[in-house]
């Protein structure tokens, strides 16, 4: 249990690259937390889905450039669009 506590503190930076946690480390820094939706601070739910969709600006507190942003989408659709290895 452990490990999964630790990784689920940096899921971003392993998979998705430089961009993605850079927004990842911008929120944690704005004061959004893992597991925190329920109380309007969650990281993935009220942060990261929220630039993503919404773009710069649309995250009180949280300063990320709109390309850092589209970066990250671009790494994570390329991600998705790449099948798994056998």
């Amino acid at each position: 249990m452990v490990v999964v506590g630790i990784l689920s503190l940096f899921p971003l930076t392993s998979f998705a690259g430089a961009p993605c946690a850079q927004m990842w480390a911008a929120c944690k820094a704005a004061g959004y937390y893992p597991h925190g939706a329920n109380v309007g601070h969650g990281i993935h739910k009220n942060c990261l889905h929220v630039l993503k969709t919404s773009g710069q600006g649309s995250v009180p507190g949280v300063n990320v450039s709109q390309e850092v942003i589209n970066n990250c989408k671009t790494i994570e659709a390329a991600r998705k669009a790449t099948p798994p290895a056998p």
